[in-house]
Order: structure tokens, then C-alpha cells, then sequence
């Protein structure tokens, strides 16, 4: 069986495309062109370096969806592509720090991280309006 097929939920990537702006997506670590130990990712990730990656001409789905499709695929529907790797881990997880990255421009939402966005998004003049309108509520309850 093909290297690249032996996709699993637990050995996901999340990456960025160096040749196409702010594309971020989640792939496989058996897609890179090169294994790469837990280390030699950590290693990728801490200094920001691209790696090659072979990427499928469609929509990448967690694994159980992904290896029927991947089936269908021959070597023409396979790209070789620049990434810079972002973190790595299950899919869950990863699919978690996607949607952060994507949402809040912030890898790995900590309590502190989220704390600090919940802080962003509330402006001053917001939280005075909204507090005076509980109060207006309250008031008129009594």
C-alpha cells in the first residue's frame, strides 16, 4: 500500500501554503515527502521551516471519509506543495486550531488566549451599552 494512504485521525498536520496566501488546511503527516519524527516536526514548527507535502486534488475530510475518496485518486490528482507546518496531532485537535487561527488569528487558544479575545472583542463603549440595557431590564422588573 501506498505511503500516502495510510492516513490516520491521530497523525494529522495542520500547515499553511507558502506559494497561496493564508491558506491553512489539515493534512496528514504521511503526506510529506519526508517522515518526520515527533521531534523533527517540533523542530519544523519552532523554525518556521517549509517542508514539501503531496496534497490531493480535493477536499481533505477526516480520515474515515478521506480513504474512501483517496481510492478513487491516482497519481494525477497529486500536487507537491510548500508548507510551513504549524502543528501536528489529531484531528480534532488540529480542526480546533484551525478554526482559532482562522477566527482569532491565535495558535493554540489557551484560557489566557481566550480571555485575552474575549477582552479584544468588547469594546469599552460596548460593555457600558450593554450593561445599561441589564439595568434598564432590571429596573423596569421591579
Amino acid at each position: 500500500m501506498e505511503k500516502r494512504l495510510l492516513i490516520d485521525n491521530k497523525s494529522c498536520i495542520l500547515v499553511e501554503f507558502s506559494n497561496e496566501e493564508e491558506a491553512l488546511a489539515i493534512g496528514y503527516t504521511c503526506w510529506l515527502n519526508e517522515t518526520a519524527t515527533e521531534e523533527e516536526l517540533n523542530n519544523i514548527i519552532e523554525n518556521k521551516k517549509e517542508v514539501e507535502i503531496v496534497w490531493p486534488k480535493c477536499d481533505v475530510q477526516s480520515a474515515r471519509k478521506m480513504k474512501t475518496i483517496l481510492k478513487g485518486l491516482t497519481d494525477e490528482h497529486w500536487e507537491v506543495h510548500a508548507v510551513k507546518v504549524f502543528g501536528f496531532g489529531d484531528w480534532t485537535n488540529m480542526s480546533t486550531e484551525l478554526d482559532s487561527l482562522q477566527k482569532n488569528n491565535v495558535l493554540c487558544t489557551t484560557k489566557q488566549n481566550r480571555h485575552l479575545i474575549m477582552k479584544k472583542s468588547f469594546d469599552d463603549t460596548e460593555y457600558a451599552t450593554c450593561t445599561s440595557k441589564q439595568t434598564d431590564k432590571s429596573i423596569k422588573k421591579v
